[in-house]
């Protein structure tokens, strides 16, 4: 075995924060096919079902952040998306500046994410390295749902109860979540504490640390 330890990437967390929560669940990343996909269309499916089966009111949104990679087959995955969504609160910002996602992760009450679902564990590539838009989204306070696979696994946390491996998993914390607002209140509190282990100070103390360590 191999005495290892993990340097996390440094996310800006200090750039993100908390605002007047909503009925709003939030995704970040681009609209791409293949590789670690973000999976966009498993949340939207999710999202119209809990719509349809009333455990979410109209009231909550989703709202879908980022760009379409160049190609056809992202194209055509990104309109296959928006036609999934029609008669549905689902809002999507494509062209969205730094100043309008701050707004939007201060907004969130959720963050949703599902890049590596229905993946081979043999396959990592296909699963969240890291994740660096969960953080953020922790940092304004939005409380994550991740997939359990891949980095999040570890930013989030397992023991958390926010992280999913089924469809049902995702809507039954979601459910647990939206009813019981103390809770999620609480949980926003500890994702944003837990966001700051990612800050660029942190990641300078971490790697000088380590960087010591190989000079003893």
């Amino acid at each position: 075995s191999v005495d290892s330890q993990v340097l996390y990437p440094p996310v800006d967390v200090e750039k993100f924060k908390a605002g007047k929560k909503k009925k709003m669940i939030l995704n970040v990343g681009r609209f791409f096919v293949g590789g670690h996909s973000k999976k966009q269309h498993i949340l939207v499916q999710a999202f119209k079902e809990m719509i349809d089966k009333r455990f979410l009111s109209r009231h909550w949104e989703l709202h879908l952040v980022g760009g379409v990679a160049p190609g056809e087959e992202h194209a055509k995955y990104f309109e296959t998306i928006q036609k999934m969504a029609e008669g549905y609160p689902v809002f999507f910002h494509i062209a969205a500046d730094f100043n309008k996602l701050k707004m939007l992760y201060a907004q969130a009450a959720l963050y949703w994410h599902a890049t590596g679902f229905g993946e081979s564990v043999h396959e990592p590539i296909m699963f969240e390295h890291f994740g660096i838009a969960p953080v953020e989204a922790m940092a304004a306070g939005a409380v994550p749902i991740v997939f359990g696979g891949g980095g999040l696994t570890e930013s989030v946390g397992v023991e958390t109860g926010l992280v999913w491996e089924s469809q049902d998993e995702l809507t039954r914390i979601t459910r647990s979540l939206i009813n019981d607002r103390k809770r999620l209140s609480t949980l926003s509190g500890i994702m944003r504490t837990k966001a700051k282990r990612f800050s660029r100070n942190h990641f300078s103390k971490d790697l000088l640390s380590y960087v010591n360590k190989l000079s003893e």
